[in-house]
């Protein structure tokens, strides 16, 4: 598929895990279009010989174990997230990150139901950071939060991608 490398590509930059950003929307139906016909699927119904342009593309996505634009995102944060949060024992090699995320752990000494899930936390002021560095260490930090608590404690990369892949892929098919 030519298109995935495109819509992963910076997705962690400009793309978000709302279902209802509208400048996500235009991107969100073309993926759909490129669905359609990746797997030959039938624009017209064979029976009433009607054009059928709105075919159902949830199917699919489930069938063929792929993730919509959301999901993605969600997906490619966390893993880009993953290696600053739990450094591999090998050095991996991979592009200086600009992001500066902070466990809640690092805040107080004493344990909170947010310290307790490994979570992250989120700044308010931008003094420190310049706020493109700013805006991308909070939104990661948001989406890594997103993830369930006991994905975030997985400190290996491989059982960690499965599990938050098996994950979104259920949310997904749940999702009508």
């Amino acid at each position: 598929m030519f298109a995935y490398p495109h819509l992963i590509s910076n997705i962690t930059i400009w793309g978000s895990s709302d279902h209802h950003n509208s400048q996500l929307q235009p991107l969100h139906r073309t993926h759909k279009r490129i669905i359609r016909p990746l797997f030959n699927e039938p624009l017209y119904d064979q029976h009433t010989n009607k054009t059928w342009h709105h075919t159902h593309t949830q199917p699919l996505l489930h069938k063929h174990n792929l993730l919509d634009i959301f999901s993605l995102y969600t997906l490619r944060t966390a893993l880009r997230t993953h290696p600053h949060i739990h450094p591999p024992t090998v050095p991996i090699n991979q592009p200086t990150h600009h992001a500066h995320f902070t466990p809640v752990t690092d805040i107080h000494d004493h344990d909170t139901r947010y310290a307790s899930r490994a979570t992250l936390y989120i700044p308010n002021d931008t003094t420190s950071l310049s706020s493109t560095i700013f805006h991308s260490t909070k939104t990661q930090a948001a989406t890594w939060n997103s993830v369930l608590p006991n994905h975030r404690t997985i400190t290996q990369f491989k059982p960690f991608k499965t599990a938050i892949q098996q994950h979104l892929h259920h949310l997904q098919n749940t999702r009508t």
